[in-house]
């Protein structure tokens, strides 16, 4: 390769080509990089394989949780809809509690309006009760009393929700 310089001296101007040396004599010219290599591919599985193995049984946990919470407030919700409706009908209205994880809507007519499974899906959880009258059936008068209170414990995921049903009132609290 050649390039023209400029020289002066005193009055005159000389052009002059001479002769140039490339910058990178004795280097490989590198191809340009258009992809990942096969470092950085496997440093970032590795990478999203920790935070998966970090992230994984807490998400489990966290929706395990929430199915225990979910069951509570289904209960809570079937409690309130049995006292409405005692109160509608101006008859009795009762959830019998059937099995550890399941109870019964039984309207006056002694028809069941519903069965709830809390350990099918969408809850998965178990259900202890102990109420005050020591039998399964919570009854609800025409006035949307109570028969008696008691506790009933929603379990699952390592949370336990223990709602309190007050025997006078029909209040549900949550402890």
């Amino acid at each position: 390769m050649y390039e023209v310089v400029e020289q002066q001296g005193g009055n005159q101007r000389m052009w002059l080509m001479r002769k140039t040396v490339p910058t990178n004599v004795g280097r490989v010219a590198l191809p340009q990089r258009r992809g990942f290599s096969l470092i950085e591919l496997t440093l970032v599985v590795a990478l999203v394989a920790v935070l998966a193995a970090i992230a994984g049984p807490r998400f489990a946990n966290a929706s395990a949780r929430q199915r225990a919470v979910a069951a509570a407030n289904r209960i809570e919700a079937d409690i309130a809809l049995a006292q409405n409706l005692a109160q509608a009908t101006s008859d009795d209205y009762t959830l019998r509690f059937t099995t550890k994880s399941s109870y019964q809507c039984i309207a006056a007519d002694a028809t069941t309006d519903q069965t709830v499974d809390l350990r099918a899906d969408p809850y998965g959880v178990s259900l202890a009760y102990t109420l005050d009258n020591a039998g399964s059936d919570l009854v609800f008068n025409g006035f949307g009393l109570p028969n008696s209170g008691g506790e009933l414990t929603v379990s699952g995921g390592g949370k336990v929700i223990v709602l309190t049903l007050n025997p006078v009132t029909g209040e549900v609290t949550r402890q």
